[in-house]
């Protein structure tokens, strides 16, 4: 039996850690700035990310973090893990996202692939790898405090994370400690 084998000459993607996806979504997308009352303010510096700076986004421009952070946006805000799985499929089109299986030294290991290395495919399989450990579509989401729309993974051993950081926490906090006072 002969196989057709058709060698991918497509780069390989490397993917971000989470929390520098989490920080592209919050600091470049239109919805946390705009809750945040950012408009105006400057973007930051793609080296301010933190970590190391990945392939794809050693040539990001601006247009192109704030058109990523939009679209990742969207899984994090999904309301149901049906729409979570549609976002993230879409993205995975788009992108051309495929696996290969590639020798590594003695060892076999699983890449992905895509016609274009791109900063979106990279943040799309991040979160695609994020939910093959972590496949519970209400560990991620959009901060539950007032006035604020940033994303967060929940890594907390009880689940139940509904803010984005302390700082939502205890505002929201005081809030309803100030609303029971008046009450």
């Amino acid at each position: 039996m002969t196989v057709n084998r058709r060698i991918s000459t497509s780069p390989t993607i490397s993917p971000p850690p989470l929390d520098i996806v989490i920080k592209i979504v919050n600091e470049y997308g239109d919805a946390p700035r705009r809750a945040a009352h950012e408009e105006a303010h400057d973007y930051p510096d793609p080296a301010s990310l933190g970590g190391a700076v990945y392939g794809a986004f050693q040539t990001a421009s601006t247009a192109d973090l704030v058109a990523v952070a939009n679209q990742a946006h969207a899984i994090f805000a999904a309301p149901t893990a049906d729409r979570v799985a549609s976002e993230l499929d879409a993205l995975i089109a788009a992108t051309g996202l495929s696996p290969r299986v590639v020798a590594d030294g003695v060892m076999i290991r699983e890449a992905w692939t895509a016609p274009h290395a791109s900063l979106l495919a990279s943040v799309t399989l991040a979160l695609l790898l994020h939910f093959r450990e972590i496949p519970d579509a209400r560990r991620i989401g959009v901060c539950a405090g007032d006035d604020c729309v940033d994303v967060y993974a929940d890594a907390s051993p009880t689940r139940r994370r509904r803010y984005c950081s302390i700082t939502c926490q205890n505002r929201a906090r005081a809030r309803s400690y100030r609303a029971a006072r008046r009450a």
